[in-house]
């Protein structure tokens, strides 16, 4: 919510500076469906698929390779997806509603107009292509997170350093896909 809040206010206060801060909230829900919404998803699936390896008791550490492919890393990538898609929902709804309660309450600026075209505004090409940006994420999560899993059930590699390099090697190819994903889409 401090995102969309942050968000909000900064595009209010320089479309101000040319008399068009009644666009303000347009300009706010395209951003944040196209652009902010997946990012914190992934980022956030792949630091949980990272620390969810420090779990004494995880499959990884005490089964073998066989069992923890068929077991814990297949549902990996069905749970992470799903987890995307349903934080995608809460975190878009939660940006929409802190949007709303800062152009509201805070900038005193009269938001019905907006209201009235909100079902207009949100493009259907625009969120499946915002839902298809955050599935992409939670696959490269789950997939670098499913490899490391099996490394370390096959005993290739220490827990605490399949640890590490989940989480960061997750979060580079984040960053390596967002940007390609940018520049490759108008």
């Amino acid at each position: 919510m401090l995102i969309g809040m942050a968000l909000t206010v900064g595009i209010h206060l320089t479309l101000a500076r040319f008399h068009l801060q009644q666009q303000a909230m347009v300009i706010i829900q395209t951003t944040m469906l196209r652009d902010i919404a997946p990012l914190p998803i992934g980022f956030v699936l792949c630091v949980h698929c990272g620390l969810n390896l420090i779990e004494k008791n995880h499959p990884s550490l005490h089964q073998s390779p066989k069992v923890v492919l068929l077991e814990t890393i297949i549902p990996l990538f069905a749970g992470i997806n799903i987890a995307a898609l349903l934080l995608y929902t809460y975190v878009f709804i939660s940006f929409l509603f802190s949007a709303y309660i800062t152009s509201y309450f805070i900038l005193e600026t009269n938001t019905d107009e907006y209201l009235l075209r909100l079902s207009q505004i949100i493009n259907p090409d625009e969120a499946i292509e915002s839902l298809v940006k955050t599935v992409v994420y939670a696959t490269t999560a789950s997939l670098i997170a499913g490899y490391y899993y099996y490394a370390v059930a096959s005993e290739v590699m220490p827990t605490r350093q399949a640890v590490s390099r989940i989480i960061t090697r997750s979060l580079f190819w984040l960053i390596v896909i967002s940007v390609g994903l940018k520049l490759s889409i108008p």
